[in-house]
């Protein structure tokens, strides 16, 4: 159906044993027939999610991945514990009396083995290991090849328990290190206002997000480097300023080839900011990807969107990512098969499950028209805008979540969305990049591949850390601009500085300070006068080829058309139909030494332009072209393709003599597998080598029964059915 390979995913219900010699063996029959196919067969590095544990493994061969500790949990206590209390990892005294007592939180066990701690030295290369000899040995001949890379699925470094803090054995002496000063007697500020709080919960999560590069992405971007392997996959990218998962996904990028997101759900929400609607998730992987020339960027695109996701729905939340930046898209998800707990696991299924597969060829040769276009040519921004992470990582330490972590994202976000809708052409910074990555030419702020003559201090920004004042300082000095949406942040590395307020009382022509987007200063520094929306809303992207520009725009409203005036320089336009793949021109007229072309797209509509500098315009088309609802050949015929199609929620429940009735099937399962001595459903969790399996032995008189309850509309001819 027009797609060009796979995934092997690892998954809840998986029955043969995970890296087992079976499972290489299958695994090296699916290459051989993905070759036969001319498909790319992909490698996942886990068993199901999130990587690291290696279902299960990687706890079996190196207990200290996960026995050590990886939180801590505070205990207020109105006096010294008593002698033999073994909770206290940290005691610390309080002047007003009472202690302190900081204890060890542990993973809790899932399945064989809980998750493990990333940063504990060796974790990752053991897990490298355990994952891959397999596939070396199986598979290895076609690495780069056949099998082009490895996907990596939310690798994260929560701590366990919900208001614990993140530890790890090491943390104390790299922070001491790294920063300069003990942060054990200052733990208390990293889960109340004591001290210099936001300067410890600023270093501390630095601390951690370093461990978290140098300790997980660089030995997995030296071992694929290696191999010829492309590291792809993705992080907690939704989760954005919260630090649970990891202080900084943006950081995380550059040390993939390939790197990704992912985009889940159906829904589309530019006010809640969590998937679809989220500008920053799709702006933080596409500026990754300008900024170090990484062609392909990746999304994880429909996971959990349910068994009613349309087609419509495929393209607009498709088509939304691209104009963003995405251009490699990974269908989430194909299931061999809906036994079991899969059924129920994370709909939709891109295979003959769903009625519409035979016709999906439709959605998927119409985005790999647009994947190749899109990776066409380079995206070059002259604008960067500082993200405030560092601002959010003052606030984000352990205990209950700190509301103002997320008012950093409540005032980033619809910033954002005025971006684009004045049609503002940026990339995104992210400190820790521009730490190792940023350079001063005159005028200019150099990232990477890219330079950047506009820098942004958006809304909600508190703090910028000390190599990116120097870097504004340098980048003034030499001519630069800086367009700043809030007073001259009061903390350089989490800590009170005058730096930023003199920077910009020294260089006040240059250091702007605009109150929002609608201030002139700023729409003169922003708006170019390229692009004019005159009706409804419109999102674009425009790429610069040879001697070409390539121009998309995407109208993500399912009701209302979009329209808009575009002056750019060229002498003729053509429009690539994603659909069919053919060219034609497109209308457009000279205006002095600019072309000038009207822009319409259609509800859920997307235009693909190239802006030629030969040729003459194109007279505008004398009607519209006409639009033909099709009508049914024929009555709709429906059948049952294969048994237990019908996914029912809710069951009653007899166990033994106890009857219980309208179960959830989720409750249902727990309570069957607790009947029969397991601890919850096992096949919610990975099997450690065959732990399931052996644990079918059951009594005769065991067992349940579960009635499905359905109602059947008054007068069907069940004959039929």
């Amino acid at each position: 159906q027009g797609l060009g390979g796979f995934f092997v995913h690892p998954r809840v219900g998986l029955i043969t044993p995970y890296l087992s010699e079976r499972w290489f063996e299958l695994f090296r029959y699916t290459v051989e027939k993905a070759k036969q196919m001319g498909l790319q067969a992909w490698l996942y590095d886990e068993n199901p999610f999130p990587s690291g544990a290696a279902g299960g493994h990687t706890a079996a061969e190196m207990p200290a991945s996960y026995n050590q500790g990886s939180g801590l949990i505070l205990h207020r206590l109105p006096s010294r514990p008593a002698a033999g209390d073994s909770r206290c990892r940290f005691l610390i005294q309080k002047p007003t009396g009472g202690c302190d007592c900081f204890e060890l939180a542990y993973f809790r066990p899932r399945g064989a083995r809980g998750y493990v701690d990333l940063l504990v030295p060796g974790v990752t290369e053991k897990f490298l290991e355990i994952t891959m000899r397999g596939y070396e040995k199986s598979v290895g001949n076609e690495f780069g090849k056949a099998v082009p890379g490895i996907f990596t699925d939310e690798p994260n470094t929560r701590p366990p328990g919900r208001r614990a803090l993140k530890w790890t054995p090491d943390l104390s002496e790299q922070f001491r290190k790294r920063r300069g000063y003990d942060v054990e007697p200052l733990l208390a500020a990293m889960f109340e206002e004591t001290g210099d709080w936001r300067r410890v919960r600023h270093d501390y999560n630095l601390t951690v997000l370093e461990l978290f590069i140098e300790r997980w992405s660089k030995p997995w971007l030296d071992y694929t480097e290696k191999k010829g392997l492309l590291w792809t996959g993705h992080y907690w990218d939704h989760g954005w300023p919260a630090v649970d998962d990891g202080p900084d996904n943006m950081a995380m990028y550059p040390y993939h080839q390939l790197p990704g997101i992912d985009l889940l759900f159906n829904q589309y929400d530019e006010e809640k900011g969590d998937q679809f609607g989220d500008v920053r998730i799709v702006k933080e992987l596409s500026s990754v990807a300008n900024q170090f020339g990484r062609k392909r960027a990746l999304s994880e695109t429909y996971g959990g969107s349910g068994w009613e996701l349309r087609f419509e729905d495929m393209k607009r939340l498709g088509d939304w990512e691209y104009v963003l930046g995405v251009n490699f898209m990974n269908q989430h998800l194909t299931y061999q098969t809906l036994a079991g707990v899969r059924k129920y696991d994370w709909p939709q299924s891109f295979g003959s499950h769903d009625p519409w597969w035979k016709h999906y060829h439709v959605q998927a040769d119409y985005f790999a028209r647009l994947s190749l276009a899109l990776s066409a040519g380079e995206q070059i921004n002259r604008i960067l805008v500082l993200e405030p992470t560092t601002t959010a990582w003052m606030y984000a330490g352990g205990g209950d979540p700190d509301s103002r972590v997320h008012a950093v994202e409540e005032a980033f976000r619809p910033f954002l969305n005025q971006l684009e809708k004045l049609q503002v052409e940026y990339d995104l910074g992210c400190e820790n990049i521009l730490r190792s990555h940023g350079q001063i030419k005159p005028g200019q702020l150099i990232v990477g591949n890219r330079s950047y003559d506009l820098v942004i201090v958006p809304p909600g920004t508190e703090n910028l850390d000390s190599p990116t004042v120097g870097l504004i300082e340098k980048y003034l000095s030499s001519g630069g601009l800086l367009l700043s949406f809030v007073d001259p942040p009061p903390r350089v590395d989490g800590a009170e500085s005058a730096r930023l307020r003199d920077l910009a009382a020294r260089y006040g022509s240059r250091w702007l300070r605009a109150a929002s987007t609608d201030d002139p200063i700023a729409i003169q520094h922003l708006v170019t006068g390229e692009f004019e929306v005159t009706a409804g809303k419109l999102y674009h992207q425009r790429r610069k080829l040879a001697d070409r520009q390539l121009l998309f725009f995407v109208n993500s409203s399912v009701d209302t058309p979009a329209q808009a005036r575009v002056r750019t320089a060229g002498r003729s336009v053509q429009v690539l139909d994603a659909f069919t793949g053919r060219a034609k021109p497109y209308p457009a007229r000279a205006e002095k030494d600019k072309l000038a072309i009207q822009v319409t797209v259609p509800p859920v509509g997307s235009l693909l332009l190239v802006i030629s500098p030969e040729g003459t315009p194109a007279p505008a088309a004398r009607e519209a072209e006409e639009e033909h609802l099709l009508s049914p050949a024929g009555p709709m015929t429906v059948r049952r393709n294969s048994s237990n199609v019908i996914k029912i929620d809710y069951c009653d429940l007899k166990l033994g003599d106890t009857v219980e009735e309208d179960l959830p099937i989720h409750a249902a399962l727990e309570k069957v597998y607790r009947h029969h001595g397991f601890e919850a459903n096992p096949w919610w969790s990975p099997q450690y080598k065959t732990e399931f399996l052996d644990r079918d032995h059951f009594a005769d008189d065991s067992g349940f029964e579960a009635t499905f309850h359905f109602d059947i509309e008054e007068g069907l001819d069940l004959s039929k059915v």
